[in-house]
């Protein structure tokens, strides 16, 4: 019992840490001046396979964190049963990917933006945790809730993180054609040596 509920407090320590490691570097960006009904028209306008995804990422896993916190009996059923070991794995690689994804907001900085547009001031950021990977925002996220599966022990976890990934890899299709569309073939160059998620195991220099 006591182990159950030093995994809950956990998960709840590690959610607040990876809000904060995205907020903190974002403050007092530009692309944060529209209103929030201007960035919901333009969400919109992205397709609804975007505005499914964020209804997912948000609020989806806001249900399920309740129904695993509160633990409810009717859904026993959705435990996994993790070795203690592996649990713990999955709460150190998501201790890991908190500074990541700090450090990946303080390298894209001024160029960040919630909605695909480039900036007044746009430049093709390649370097730390760009330097191999195209979207190391999403893989941060994507790795993030993965973790999170085992910390948590339940699988319905996994059913939210695979319901979202289909709307960000749209939406990573389209950035590449945004940047291409910007960079030209700069941006060609630094496709072909780096990977959209895990970075290429022999990247081409």
């Amino acid at each position: 019992m006591e182990i159950d509920l030093a995994f809950k407090i956990s998960y709840l320590l590690l959610w607040l840490l990876y809000l904060l490691s995205r907020l903190i570097p974002s403050r007092g960006l530009p692309s944060l001046d529209s209103s929030r009904k201007e960035r919901r028209a333009v969400l919109r306008e992205e397709g609804w396979h975007i505005i499914f995804t964020f209804i997912m990422a948000w609020y989806g896993n806001i249900i399920v964190a309740v129904l695993y916190l509160f633990n409810p009996p009717w859904i026993a059923w959705s435990y996994l049963n993790l070795p203690l070991e592996v649990r713990l794995v999955g709460f150190f690689f998501a201790i890991i990917l908190v500074p990541y994804t700090y450090w990946i907001g303080r390298t894209i900085a001024q160029n960040f933006s919630y909605t695909i547009e480039i900036q007044e001031r746009q430049q093709l950021i390649t370097t730390g945790p760009y330097k191999r990977v195209r979207h190391p925002i999403y893989a941060s996220a994507i790795f993030f809730l993965g973790s999170l599966v085992l910390v948590s022990d339940n699988w319905l976890f996994l059913v939210v993180l695979l319901l979202i990934i289909p709307g960000l890899y749209i939406r990573m299709k389209r950035e590449e054609q945004m940047m291409l569309d910007e960079f030209g073939d700069q941006y060609q160059v630094y496709m072909v040596r780096t990977g959209r998620i895990f970075p290429k195991i022999r990247p081409s220099d």
